[in-house]
């Protein structure tokens, strides 16, 4: 049984499930970093759901960092989904916004 994501994307799906794994993470720590850092939406009162989905996906990610959360359990995985389609849509709409 392996005992993180990165290791059961491995031995489960080779170095292609591993690199799709690490690219979910990379976008995952840009939306984060967009709106934690760049934004402060945890200041405004406004983004109570970006603030929620961004605990989600700091949470999920972390677990999966130990255990193969959202890699084996769907419950896990549609949230993580969820959270993250839904940073996905605002942060295009705030991209149009600022262009």
């Amino acid at each position: 049984s392996a005992s993180s994501i990165f290791f059961y994307s491995l031995s489960s799906g080779g170095g292609v499930a591993l690199i799709i794994i690490l690219i979910l993470g990379l976008r995952t720590l840009h939306l984060l970093i967009f709106f934690i850092f760049k934004l402060k939406c945890y200041r405004q009162t406004n983004f109570e759901i970006i603030n929620f989905s961004s605990l989600i996906l700091i949470i999920l990610f972390l677990r999966g960092v130990l255990e193969t959360s959202f890699g084996i359990f769907s419950i896990d995985y549609v949230m993580y989904i969820l959270a993250i389609l839904f940073m996905e849509h605002k942060y295009s709409l705030l991209k149009k916004k600022f262009n």
